[in-house]
């Protein structure tokens, strides 16, 4: 049988997301020491490396994985966002254009705020049928 989605927010602890992230000085991987220090199971991904469409594809297949997803944004930005909100709807955290803290601390407790309302809630009789 397949793996269903709710079978790998089981194992993973959390729901895919996607966190868009300005080009910044080693910020995302900054993010993901963190976000892996807390129990994600991440990956990182420079979107402009890809084509709008071959984004979209990788993106869909991550996605599809269960994974968080730190996508640097640069140029490609403005196109990529409307297949984004498509597939990852309110676990989509753009960080890309908001007005961000300077100090990087500020930033990492920012993103793994947002990525905790990732962490799946199960009450122990569904954890105890994943396992």
């Amino acid at each position: 049988l397949a793996v269903s989605p709710q079978e790998r927010i089981i194992r993973h602890g959390h729901r895919p997301g996607i966190f868009i992230l300005p080009e910044r000085d080693a910020l995302a991987e900054s993010a993901d020491r963190a976000l892996f220090e807390s129990g994600f199971e991440t990956i990182r991904l420079h979107g402009d490396s890809f084509s709008t469409q071959s984004l979209a594809a990788l993106l869909n297949l991550l996605w599809s994985a269960g994974l968080v997803v730190l996508l640097v944004l640069g140029k490609t930005a403005k196109e990529s966002q409307r297949a984004l909100e498509a597939l990852a709807g309110d676990s989509i955290f753009d960080l890309s254009h908001q007005e961000l803290p300077l100090d990087r601390k500020q930033l990492i407790a920012r993103i793994l705020s947002h990525a905790e309302s990732l962490r799946a809630r199960f009450s122990s009789e569904t954890s105890g049928k994943a396992r």
